[in-house]
């Protein structure tokens, strides 16, 4: 199924519900949480201009907050 080029709804609702049900989904989600953190502590460890450090912010967030 996985190597597929056209896959049916169902097909990928099944898909869908593995990926929930085992779990990864959720934790990839938690490993992204905690690198996120870990990245904006970083950040605020480090001196740059305010107009610098507030780019470099907007940029973690969108990368972070993004929507696949």
């Amino acid at each position: 199924m996985l190597s597929s080029r056209e896959l049916t709804n169902e097909q990928v609702g099944f898909l869908q519900q593995t990926i929930i049900g085992s779990g990864a989904l959720e934790k990839v989600e938690r490993t992204i949480t905690e690198l996120a953190d870990q990245a904006m502590a970083a950040l605020n460890r480090i001196t740059l201009e305010p107009q610098a450090m507030a780019h470099l912010k907007s940029m973690a967030e969108k990368v972070i907050n993004r929507q696949a």
